[in-house]
């Protein structure tokens, strides 16, 4: 503090010590603004003008250091919150392709059971259709037998009755016929 003093004397004689006539003279405007300077430095410290300006600036200081605390917390609950967000984004993106596996084996699943089902329904569907087909088939058959025998029959008959002249015989003999056709029916 006493260089500060010191230099506060110094600094502001060094103009008055280098003009020329008697220094400590009214008429001389160095001598006058070096008296209104010491005044002026003076008043200053009398009215503690650095320790005033010491307190703001630690005063400053102090906000500064606060806000970058400030500054540094919401950093640091930045990164925690992004690496939050990092997590929970791997946890989805987990969950996601675990849901897709899922919905592609429920889908690949659900495909084989409908080709099973359209293949035992179109087994069934063919199997009918074939069981018709013999129905039909065994129906022909019988229907053609049926006919080729009433053809017969009715062959026999009138091969009969050429080679019978009498009229019982002719009788007894459609009434046998008609017997013949009932039993067979």
């Amino acid at each position: 503090m006493i260089r500060f003093g010191l230099c506060l004397f110094v600094i502001p004689l060094s103009p008055a010590l280098a003009a020329s006539g008697p220094f400590f003279s009214l008429y001389n405007t160095d001598f006058i603004v070096t008296i209104s300077f010491v005044i002026f430095v003076s008043a200053i410290v009398y009215f503690k003008a650095p320790q005033f300006a010491a307190k703001l600036i630690d005063g400053q200081i102090d906000q500064i250091r606060d806000q970058i605390e400030r500054a540094a917390d919401l950093c640091r609950e930045a990164r925690e919150s992004l690496q939050e967000a990092k997590a929970e984004r791997e946890a989805t993106d987990s969950q996601a392709d675990r849901i897709d596996e899922q919905a592609s084996a429920a889908s690949q699943s659900q495909i084989e059971n409908a080709r099973r089902v359209i293949k035992e329904s179109s087994d069934r569907r063919i199997q009918a259709a074939v069981e018709q087909v013999a129905t039909a088939e065994k129906m022909a058959q019988k229907a053609i037998q049926n006919q080729a025998l009433d053809d017969a029959l009715d062959a026999a008959a009138r091969e009969m009755i050429a080679t019978l002249s009498t009229s019982g015989s002719e009788l007894i003999m459609a009434h046998a016929i008609e017997e013949v056709r009932e039993h067979i029916g």
